[in-house]
């Protein structure tokens, strides 16, 4: 099975989780397009950076948007690396980091992902998310979880938005 990102309920709300993830290495490349063709592109990417360097494939691999056409691709290290102690990838245009812990408001979405499905869920994510009074702190995240050879309507999908700390009740 593959390892996937580690994190902590912190709540089940109406329509969402509050999840904690804990700090994690990502590797991400910068790719533009649409929200359907970006991922390809990236993928290619950081599959060849994997590969050369021998680290294990996770899930999932999640989709940022960084402005109206540009996108970051990036797989999550697997548990216990350190953006350090990774090799570099910038040779194949690949960025390194170490992202924080952070505070994630997560809807669940099951079939395939498309530009209006994506952006008709995230607008009901954001209408529960300031319905519960937070405040969004960054971009959607798009986190796919199958391989293309997972059949359409079987496949697992979260949308994220990172969230300031909330407390629960």
């Amino acid at each position: 099975m593959t390892e996937q990102q580690v994190y902590r309920l912190l709540e089940q709300r109406a329509g969402y989780e509050l999840r904690e993830y804990a700090p994690v290495a990502i590797a991400a490349v910068a790719v533009s397009g649409d929200m359907q063709s970006a991922p390809r592109q990236g993928f290619q990417r950081l599959f060849r950076y994997i590969s050369t360097h021998n680290i294990a494939m996770t899930a999932p691999v999640v989709q940022r948007e960084s402005s109206s056409d540009t996108w970051s691709v990036e797989f999550v290290m697997p548990a216990g690396s350190d953006a350090k102690s990774l090799p570099p990838g910038t040779d194949i245009g690949v960025t390194v980091t170490q992202q924080p812990a952070q505070v994630c408001a997560v809807m669940v979405m099951r079939g395939g992902v498309d530009n209006r499905k994506v952006m008709a869920k995230a607008a009901e994510l954001r209408e529960s998310i300031a319905r519960d009074k937070l405040e969004i702190t960054g971009p959607l995240q798009v986190a796919r979880f199958n391989s293309p050879f997972v059949p359409t309507l079987l496949r697992y999908n979260e949308l994220r938005y990172p969230v300031a700390e909330a407390h629960t009740n």
